[in-house]
């Protein structure tokens, strides 16, 4: 039993020496993230280890996808201040989530009316709204502008028929209008994330 523990310490002390020098030499810093999860997946896949390759290669690989894990982790969670950025960085900005957008949008067919096409009159002035939000320093253009799209989709999101019967986003025999209506949510879901990053607030993923 003594045996076996120090067997498992010494295993332990190996495993994360090789994560810190991997996460050294990747992230140019010792993320105890990268040590703590390559350790913990070392030792569960230690069982389905089949030998084909040197041990300290199958540690490295485990070590470096934890990096890469790390450094999406990071960029992810990376904030953007309207204020911070250059004209030509907020070009480049509208221009790459408008294409984004444009591509989701173009999925929404003449199918939709009423609220839903009011919805995405308003997401297609996002672009715009960041413009000008940047060229006169009104962060809060942002957000009067981000508070319109929420409340227009909370509108389209709870509308009800005559008899007071919840709309639904997907219909049953009418694939075109449930990709419609799931490409116009999609759209909200692009913009306000987009929006409230540039105003350094993380968006949540489900509420």
């Amino acid at each position: 039993g003594q045996q076996k523990e120090e067997l498992g310490e010494k295993l332990f002390f190996l495993l994360s020496q090789h994560a810190k020098e991997v996460s050294a030499a990747t992230l140019r810093e010792i993320s105890p993230d990268v040590v703590s999860e390559t350790v913990s997946r070392c030792f569960i896949g230690l069982d389905g280890f089949e030998g084909k390759s040197r041990f300290s290669t199958w540690v490295h690989r485990i070590a470096l996808n934890e990096c890469y894990r790390e450094l999406r982790r990071r960029e992810s969670d990376r904030e953007v201040s309207i204020e911070d950025l250059s004209e030509p960085e907020i070009g480049s900005l509208t221009t790459s989530t408008r294409d984004n957008l444009g591509a989701v949008l173009e999925k929404v067919t003449e199918g939709l009316e009423g609220e839903e096409e009011r919805l995405v009159e308003l997401l297609a002035d996002y672009p715009a709204v960041i413009q000008h939000a940047a060229k006169d320093y009104e962060p809060f253009f942002v957000v009067r502008y981000l508070l319109k799209i929420a409340t227009a989709f909370n509108t389209f999101y709870q509308r009800k028929t005559a008899d007071f019967k919840i709309i639904k986003i997907i219909v049953e025999g009418n694939e075109e209008l449930t990709m419609a209506r799931m490409s116009l949510v999609k759209a909200v879901q692009i913009v306000l994330k987009d929006g409230l990053n540039l105003l350094g607030i993380k968006a949540p993923e489900e509420m």
